[in-house]
């Protein structure tokens, strides 16, 4: 590739050249890489590594990603303030609240964070190490508190019944048995295995029919004069 360089050009400038002469063949523009709305989100973690965000997981949704970036400037400028960390909070999806200890009679130099989101663990650990990152050195977290709703719906009603009462005079007989009675057969099926050993013997019925009982059928097989 030609360039413009003096023959003197060290190897650094003329690699620096050639890699400049490229900008063009980069298939992201280069002012989107700096945008966290329309950055790539490969480039990402790159992006929030040049604005010095505190805390980042890639298991993060890329939604989160980009608020915890957008926001990263903006906390810093706050950075150790109650607000500073309810932001930071904010940009993970989670709202939440910052009570100083004098708001609650704690502990000095203490605070509460006060929430309505679901408790989990992930929700737990995230909100530990985002306060961790956006509090002041001096003060110290005294708790997490969750906040939940229960509805119970409770409701109240009547019904209304109106019409007119009609005596039609029909009688009607209905007679029937106090007891009824079933007649059935069952059957027992079993092949005849004759086995051709020394005073051996197999007997078996080949067809039973018995009504209205059970039966238990045991087959006995005699092989040699011994019962089994």
């Amino acid at each position: 590739m030609s360039d413009l360089l003096p023959i003197s050009a060290t190897k650094q400038e003329r690699d620096l050249s050639n890699a400049v002469a490229r900008i063009e063949a980069v298939p992201v523009d280069i002012r989107d890489l700096w945008n966290p709305e329309k950055c790539p989100v490969v480039f990402l973690p790159w992006l929030a590594w040049s604005l010095s965000v505190d805390l980042w997981k890639d298991s993060w949704p890329e939604a989160t990603k980009r608020a915890v970036i957008k926001t990263s400037i903006a906390i810093h400028r706050i950075k150790g303030t109650p607000v500073a960390v309810e932001r930071y909070l904010d940009a993970l999806g989670i709202s939440a609240d910052v009570l100083e200890w004098f708001e609650y009679d704690g502990d000095e130099y203490k605070f509460k964070v006060s929430t309505e989101t679901t408790a989990s663990e992930a929700v737990y650990f995230d909100m530990l190490e985002a306060v961790a990152v956006a509090k002041n050195t001096r003060s110290h977290l005294d708790s997490i508190v969750f906040h939940s709703t229960l509805i119970n719906p409770s409701f109240t009603g009547g019904a209304v019944r109106s019409g007119s009462v009609q005596h039609i005079p029909v009688h009607i007989n209905i007679s029937s048995d106090p007891a009824l009675f079933y007649s059935g057969a069952g059957v027992r099926e079993a092949d005849i295995i004759t086995i051709n050993l020394p005073a051996t013997s197999l007997e078996v019925d080949p067809v039973g029919l018995f009504f209205g009982g059970a039966v238990q059928v045991i087959d006995t097989i005699t092989i040699g004069g011994i019962n089994a």
